[in-house]
C-alpha cells in the first residue's frame, strides 16, 4: 500500500475539493474511483466508513440501522463487503457501490464475530457467541452447515479458514482450540492449550499453513505446527518445554525487565509436545505478549510477523524470523484495540480501537503514519484489501 506525505498547502486544497462534492457524493454513489486500495472501519456508530487510506478522509459510509459492526470483510475480487453485527450478517456490493445490503444472513441468535470468504468466493462461513459456526450459500443466503463447536452457552470468540479451503480454525471461551471439517461437518480434533481452561481470544493461520497461534485473555500465544511437518523438519523427541528465550540485551536491562528501546521483556518458551490427543498439532513457543487480554493476534501475509493488541492499547509486532522477537511497539491510540489488519505485501498495518480511531501504521519503522477518526464511538473492526486483482 503506498502512501504520500501531504504538506498543510495540498491538504488544505483535497480537503476543500473534498468538501465542495461532499453533498453530491452523498446522494449518489461516486462513480469513479481509485478502488486499488479498499479500507473500511466500523463500530459502535453503526456506521461503515470507507477511507481513502494515505490522507485519511472519509469518502463514503454505509449506515447498518439497527446494529453495531463487530466484524467487517472484504471479498478477495473486492466486489463485496459482509458486515457481522448482532446478530444477522449484511453483504454489501461495492462493485458498483451499493449502501443497502444485497443480502442479509440471518439465522445466529448472538453477536457474530468472524466472518470469512474462500477463494472461490461461492459461499461464506460466520462464527457466533451463540456458540456455532455456519456456513451460507452467498446467492441465497440458506444456511449450508450449521455446526455447534461445544454448546450453545459457549461463545465461539474467533474463527479463520485453513488454507486448504477445507477447515475452519476456531477457539471459544472455554479455552479449547477446534478444527472444524467443513465437508465431514464434524469436529476434527480440539484441545485446550497447557490443558488450562483460559478463554482463547484469537486465532491466525499461517498463508501456507505452517502456523497456528491462538492468544487467550491473559495475553500468551501458543505457537503450534502441523506434527507431520514438524516431524519432517527436526528429529527432536517429544520433551516438554526446553528452554526460555530472550531478546538479546544487556544484563542491565535484563535485571530491569526492558529491552535496549525502553520495552518490556516478554518470554518466549520453546516447546515440542503434542498439543491434541490425535497428535495433529504441537506447541512449539509460548509468547508472553501481553500482561492483560489479547484481543487478536494476526499473522503478517508472508508470514514474518506476529502482531498482537491488548486491552492494555498497544500493539506489538514480533518477527517470526527471529524466534518471535519483539521487533516493536505500536503505541498511540489510548483505549482497547480490537481488531488489525495487514496489507497485502506486509509493509503496513492498520488497526481499530475503543479510542473511536483507527490508524495506519509502518510495520518496519514501528511508527505511525496517519489517523482515522471521523467515528462517533468506539471501533472494533477495520478490513483492508489491497492486493492486486485479475
Amino acid at each position: 500500500m503506498a502512501h504520500r506525505n501531504l504538506n498543510q498547502q495540498q491538504r488544505a486544497a483535497y480537503n476543500a475539493q473534498h468538501h465542495q462534492h461532499q453533498q453530491q457524493s452523498q446522494q449518489q454513489a461516486p462513480q469513479q474511483k481509485d478502488e486499488s486500495v479498499l479500507l473500511c472501519t466500523s463500530g459502535y456508530d453503526r456506521q461503515i466508513r470507507f477511507w481513502e487510506a494515505p490522507t485519511g478522509i472519509c469518502n463514503r459510509q454505509i449506515s447498518t440501522g439497527d446494529s453495531q459492526v463487530n466484524v467487517l470483510i472484504i471479498s478477495p475480487d473486492k466486489k463485496y463487503l459482509a458486515a457481522g453485527g448482532n446478530p444477522n450478517i449484511k453483504l454489501y456490493q461495492l462493485q458498483p457501490f451499493s449502501r443497502e445490503p444485497i443480502q442479509t444472513f440471518e439465522g445466529h441468535t448472538n453477536n457474530v464475530i468472524s466472518i470469512g470468504f474462500p477463494i472461490h468466493q461461492k459461499w461464506l462461513f460466520s462464527a457466533s457467541e451463540d456458540g456455532t459456526i455456519k456456513i451460507w450459500d452467498k446467492r441465497s443466503g440458506v444456511c449450508q452447515r450449521d455446526k455447534t463447536i461445544r454448546d450453545k452457552k459457549t461463545f465461539v470468540n474467533c474463527a479463520v479458514l485453513h488454507p486448504n479451503q477445507g477447515e475452519i480454525i476456531c477457539c471459544d471461551q472455554s479455552g479449547s482450540i477446534s478444527i472444524y471439517d467443513i465437508a465431514a461437518d464434524k469436529i476434527r480434533t480440539s484441545w485446550k492449550p497447557e490443558g488450562k481452561n483460559i478463554p482463547i481470544r484469537s486465532v491466525t493461520v499461517s498463508s501456507d499453513a505452517s502456523m497456528v497461534i491462538a492468544a487467550n485473555n491473559r495475553g500468551t500465544c501458543y505457537v503450534y505446527k502441523p506434527t507431520t511437518l514438524l516431524n519432517n523438519n527436526n528429529n527432536n523427541n517429544n520433551n516438554d518445554e526446553q528452554k526460555v528465550s530472550i531478546p538479546s540485551s544487556s544484563s542491565k536491562n535484563l535485571i530491569n525487565g526492558n529491552d535496549n528501546n525502553g520495552m518490556q521483556q516478554h518470554l518466549v518458551t520453546t516447546h515440542n509436545s503434542r498439543a491434541d490427543k490425535n497428535g495433529m498439532y504441537t506447541l512449539t513457543h509460548k509468547i508472553s505478549a501481553h500482561d492483560t487480554y489479547c484481543l487478536k493476534c494476526l499473522l503478517s501475509p508472508d508470514s514474518r510477523y506476529l502482531a498482537t493488541c491488548s486491552s492494555d492499547s498497544t500493539i506489538k509486532i514480533f518477527n517470526v524470523m527471529e524466534n518471535f522477537k519483539l521487533q516493536s511497539q505500536l503505541k498511540g491510540h489510548r483505549k482497547w484495540v480490537w481488531d488489525m489488519a495487514f496489507s497485502a505485501d506486509s509493509a503496513y498495518l492498520v488497526s481499530a480501537s475503543s479510542d473511536k480511531t483507527a490508524k495506519l501504521w509502518d510495520v518496519k519503522k514501528g511508527q505511525k503514519i496517519i489517523t482515522y477518526e471521523d467515528h462517533t464511538k468506539g471501533v472494533t473492526c477495520v478490513a483492508l484489501n489491497d492486493s492486486s486483482t485479475n
